[in-house]
C-alpha cells in the first residue's frame, strides 16, 4: 500500500473538495501521480485527515532526529550566501519554513505547496505566510525573484 493509485470516482471526489478549500487557488491542476496513497495515508495529501496523519506519523518516521539539523544546515548555508528572499518547494506543514524563519527573521521567505490542506497548515504555523496553492513545478505562479530555493521533501 506503500505507493498505490486511488480509484477515480475517490479521486475525483477529493480533487473538488481540495478545489473547494479555503486556501486552494483557482486554476491549480493536480498531476496524475498525485492521486496516490502515499505512505499508507487514505487519500494521498488531498484530505485535511491525511494532512494530519502525515503530520503527527509520517513526518516523525521520515525525519526523526535530522529535522533540527537540516534546519540548521539550511540557515547556514543562507547566512553565507546572503540570501535575502528565499522559496521554498512543497513545504509541507510547513515546519522548516517555520524554523528558518525563526532562525533568520529578516529574510523574506515564500512557498509553494500543491496541497491546499498543508498550505492552510503553513500559513497558520507562520502567521499567514506568503504560501501559494500550486504546483512547485510551475514556478510562475510566485511572484518575485528570489535569491536562493530550497526544499527539503520534494
Amino acid at each position: 500500500m506503500w505507493l498505490q493509485t486511488m480509484p477515480a470516482d475517490q479521486a475525483e471526489r477529493l480533487r473538488d473538495e481540495a478545489l473547494r478549500h479555503p486556501a486552494a487557488a483557482e486554476g491549480v491542476s493536480y498531476p496524475d501521480w498525485y492521486f496516490k496513497r502515499w505512505h499508507f495515508l487514505p487519500e494521498g495529501y488531498l484530505s485535511e485527515r491525511s494532512a494530519t496523519l502525515y503530520d503527527r506519523v509520517i513526518r516523525p518516521v521520515y525525519w526523526a532526529g535530522s529535522e533540527g539539523r537540516v534546519a540548521r544546515l539550511i540557515a547556514r548555508w543562507l547566512e553565507r550566501t546572503g540570501a535575502r528572499r528565499v522559496l521554498e518547494l512543497a513545504p509541507g506543514p510547513g515546519r522548516l519554513l517555520a524554523r528558518l524563519s525563526e532562525r533568520l527573521p529578516g529574510v523574506e521567505f515564500r512557498a509553494v505547496e500543491l496541497s491546499p490542506y498543508f498550505v492552510a497548515g503553513t500559513r497558520a504555523r507562520r502567521g499567514n505566510a506568503a504560501v501559494v496553492h500550486g504546483d512547485a513545478r510551475r514556478l510562475e505562479q510566485v511572484a518575485g525573484v528570489f535569491d536562493a530555493v530550497i526544499e527539503a521533501h520534494y
